[in-house]
C-alpha cells in the first residue's frame, strides 16, 4: 500500500476541476431573476452542486472578506455574502447548455 503525504494528497485534490452542472446553472439563473428570489431556495440549489458550493466557500473564505473562522456552510456563506454578491459571477452568464459551466467555473477559481 503506498501512502501519500499531506502535501501531495493535497495537490492532487487540489488539481481536480469539476464543472457546474449546467442545469443548476440554469436554475440559479431563474432564481436571480426573480423580482424577489429565495435565499432558502437559493441555498439549496446552489448546495446542488459541488463545484459551485465549493467556489462559494472558497469566495467567503479568501483573505479578501477576512473571516476569522473556517465557513462550512452554503447557507452561512450566502447570508454572509449575501445574492448581490453572490450574483456577480452569474452577471452576463451565457446559460447555455453547450459551455458545460467553463466560464463560471473560470471565473470562481480566479475568485476564489
Amino acid at each position: 500500500m503506498i501512502l501519500l503525504e499531506d502535501k501531495t494528497a493535497e495537490e492532487i485534490l487540489g488539481s481536480i476541476k469539476i464543472p457546474p452542472q449546467p442545469e443548476v446553472l440554469l436554475k440559479i439563473y431563474r432564481e436571480l431573476e426573480k423580482k424577489e428570489p429565495s435565499m432558502d431556495v437559493f441555498t439549496d440549489i446552489i448546495g446542488s452542486d459541488v463545484s459551485i458550493s465549493s467556489a462559494v466557500l472558497r469566495i467567503i473564505n479568501s483573505p479578501f472578506y477576512g473571516m476569522r473562522s473556517e465557513i462550512n456552510s452554503i447557507h452561512h456563506a450566502i447570508s454572509l455574502l449575501g445574492l448581490i454578491h453572490i450574483k456577480e459571477p452569474f452577471d452576463d452568464y451565457p446559460f447555455s447548455y453547450g459551455d458545460g459551466g467553463r466560464r463560471f467555473h473560470t471565473d470562481a477559481t480566479l475568485l476564489g
